[in-house]
């Protein structure tokens, strides 16, 4: 095999490896909006569990986002009067950051 199409099958199976990670993520981990307002999380904490999750999953376990802003590619989920989670997304549409605002 030529240098070529070994670099291919190496990008291809890295590619392969990746998807099956992202895709092994269980829903089930994830936590209800309310275990994240009542349990006190840390951003840290609600990243590390969200990492790798696709905006779609979220929606799908915690309904439409209350504001969505497009052109930073966030969604807001309002958790009470005083708390909102912010969910950034990769341009694939993964996690990439969490932060719980007061």
């Amino acid at each position: 095999m030529n240098k070529i199409m070994k670099k291919i099958i190496v990008i291809v199976l890295i590619f392969t490896f990746t998807l099956s990670i992202v895709g092994c993520k269980k829903k089930s981990n994830i936590p209800s909006l309310n275990d994240i307002k009542t349990q006190h999380y840390t951003d840290d904490e609600i990243e590390r569990i969200l990492h790798f999750v696709k905006r779609d999953e979220l929606i799908k376990i915690w309904g439409e986002p209350t504001r969505t802003i497009k052109h930073e590619n966030e969604d807001v989920w309002v958790l009470d009067e005083r708390k909102a989670l912010v969910v950034s997304y990769t341009i694939f549409g993964i996690v990439d950051d969490v932060d719980i605002e007061d």
